[in-house]
């Protein structure tokens, strides 16, 4: 099977280079997916601006140091498993797809293939089958959304599973629920250039720098009020069922649970996909 234009998203998350700080996070927010690629002035595919990264340095403003360059973009005619496969081994909710000029036509997202590949499988394949599950952290859903940020980063998850106070399970949270969650602080640095002995040379010690940046800074406000509603399923469950429960919700994961409702992993869109691949 190959990639032909019955599979390219409707509204692709393509912006230009020449966009600002801020309009680049207001695409990101409301795009719906966790990756915006990214062109030059002239349609020329430049690579992903991923939000996981975004988050992880989020005192960086000069988003365009932040791209990833190395995201594959793709071809009308490329080998339809042959991009699933790289789609999910880079960690892609985007993609571009280009012509021979590498200039971007089009682009693909996780959503839209859920509903293009999976939903369309006509053999049934169950989470087990798939053989893996991502990793998640277990947060208390009353942590401050800073906090949430702080503990995904230390233990590298990106999806987070939200107890209550009874230690139910909740909900789920993951780096565009925590952008979506974030303010854009103005920091201001004071500095001024003078020597080790106090020689200043041609400059006025008494000159002082302001160097002023954008930071994202997560809110102090509990986690579950950014958290995505509570979706649930077996191992024994079928990953068509799952792609249908995250379309319809529109949620982005699935809590895996054993029978005494213990979790044991989250679904992701792009580990559906590798229903796929079997």
């Amino acid at each position: 099977m190959k990639l032909n234009e019955f599979y390219l998203a409707r509204n692709p998350p393509i912006v230009t280079d020449r966009l600002s700080y801020d309009r680049m996070l207001d695409e990101l927010m409301h795009s719906g997916v966790g990756d915006l690629i990214v062109t030059d002035e002239n349609g020329t595919y430049r690579g992903l601006l991923r939000c996981t990264t975004l988050m992880r340095q989020a005192s960086e403003e000069h988003w365009e140091l932040l791209l990833d360059k190395d995201a594959p973009a793709f071809k009308l005619g490329d080998d339809l498993k042959s991009v699933l496969r790289k789609i999910i081994e880079h960690h892609m909710s985007s993609a571009a797809v280009v012509d021979e000029n590498n200039k971007v036509i089009g682009g693909l997202t996780d959503w839209e293939l859920l509903a293009k590949v999976i939903l369309r499988l006509t053999t049934r394949v169950t989470v087990e089958d798939l053989a893996e599950v991502e990793p998640f952290s277990t947060i208390w859903w009353g942590t401050p959304l800073y906090l949430a940020k702080r503990i995904m980063d230390i233990d590298k998850s990106t999806c987070a599973i939200l107890i209550d106070e009874h230690g139910k399970l909740a909900g789920t949270l993951d780096y565009p629920a925590i952008l979506r969650g974030s303010e854009r602080v103005t920091v201001e640095k004071t500095s001024s250039l003078i020597g080790p002995s106090g020689d200043v040379g041609g400059w006025d010690p008494d000159s002082i720098f302001y160097i002023t940046k954008k930071v994202l800074t997560p809110s102090n406000k509990p986690c579950k009020e950014f958290m995505y509603p509570l979706l649930t399923c077996y191992q024994e469950s079928s990953v068509q069922e799952c792609a249908k429960n995250m379309l319809t919700k529109r949620v982005p994961a699935i809590v895996v649970i054993d029978y005494n409702e213990n979790p044991v992993g989250v679904l992701r869109k792009r580990t559906l996909l590798r229903a796929a691949l079997s």
